[in-house]
């Protein structure tokens, strides 16, 4: 039996404060690595999922939608639920230790898809796809928003690994089968799963100090307005020819004939006025191309965002039918 609870409760979030920082590395032989030296293995399901092979082995030999099919159906399906039970526990486990013991938590921004394709060995897809990184990044955004705690993603392709953690040279090490290595320079030797963390806490600081957020004021700008039969695009410059933000109508979740309606080009003009608002822009000359439907509903939506129009440029090209000779 399952039984859920569902509640509301108000949380109060205050600026918090920073004592503790860890960066943690996540793989697949060890599911997380801490830059303090603490591994979590990964989990193992081994037991259960030769049960699974089992059972799928005499479904396999049974007559389709027979009581002996419908039997092993529903043994397989309940020992795959408890291999997504054990494992969100487990995850669940983790990350409650990772936020509980630390104020700050630098992890490192994992794409499992590409990781799933450039694998070359079925045991490593298979280890990759039984981690859930995307599940512990999930956990960590709102927990540590539940405790006051703050959470920095480092970059995909920061080289965690290829970098020694004591002198910062790189490193050309591309076998996955190796677990430690000597560092050409200062001849340390490192774990490779420790280092990396290490190397995301160092990565995850620098970013912290730098991140200071700077907002252009601007008080006037040109608004670019493409208008097409399959989308509506809006630019805002400088008069330099700087951007300072866009919007389309797919960026707004439009789909297919929907993106180039007049409704459509108003909900991008609201959504680049309200980000040019916070610059301070207050007015803007409107060079419009093209003839879709958008073109009259994104200068109105400009100017019901609060932005005064003081003058409009139709750009569009006009076809005169070839060369004359």
């Amino acid at each position: 039996y399952y039984v859920s609870l569902c509640c509301e409760e108000e949380i109060n979030i205050i600026k918090p404060e920073i004592i503790h920082a860890v960066g943690i590395d996540l793989g697949v032989s060890s599911l997380v690595t801490t830059s303090d030296g603490i591994k979590y293995p990964k989990l193992i399901i081994k037991r259960i999922e030769e049960h699974i092979k089992v059972y799928q082995e005499r479904l396999s030999r049974c007559i389709k939608n027979s009581k002996n099919y419908i039997k092993l159906k529903n043994k397989i399906a309940r020992l795959y639920q408890k291999i997504k039970n054990m494992r969100k526990y487990y995850i669940h486990e983790i990350t409650n230790d990772l936020v509980k013991d630390n104020d700050l938590i630098i992890c490192e921004t994992l794409k499992t898809k590409e990781m799933i394709e450039e694998s070359s060995r079925k045991s490593l897809t298979k280890g990759i796809v039984n981690a859930s990184f995307r599940e512990i990044e999930r956990q960590l955004e709102y927990k540590t928003k539940w405790h006051n705690k703050v959470l920095i993603k480092v970059n995909t392709y920061y080289p965690s690994s290829k970098l020694c953690s004591h002198c910062g040279t790189r490193n050309e090490i591309n076998d996955l089968s190796i677990r430690s290595f000597e560092c050409i320079k200062c001849k340390s030797l490192n774990d490779r799963d420790i280092n990396a963390s290490i190397n995301i806490l160092d990565e995850g600081i620098k970013m912290a100090i730098n991140k200071k957020k700077v907002v252009k004021k601007v008080s006037h700008g040109i608004a670019h307005i493409v208008a097409t039969n399959n989308n509506t695009r809006i630019t805002i410059t400088d008069q330099s020819g700087a951007v300072l933000t866009w919007a389309t109508a797919g960026a707004n979740n439009f789909k297919g004939a929907k993106k180039s309606t007049p409704y459509a080009a108003t909900v991008v003009a609201d959504a680049v006025g309200k980000k040019v608002a916070e610059m301070g822009m207050k007015t803007v000359d409107v060079l419009m191309r093209g003839i879709g439907q958008g073109r009259e509903s994104a200068v109105r939506g400009l100017a019901n965002a609060g932005l005064i129009v003081q003058s409009i440029t139709d750009t569009t090209r006009i076809p005169h039918n070839g060369c004359r000779p």
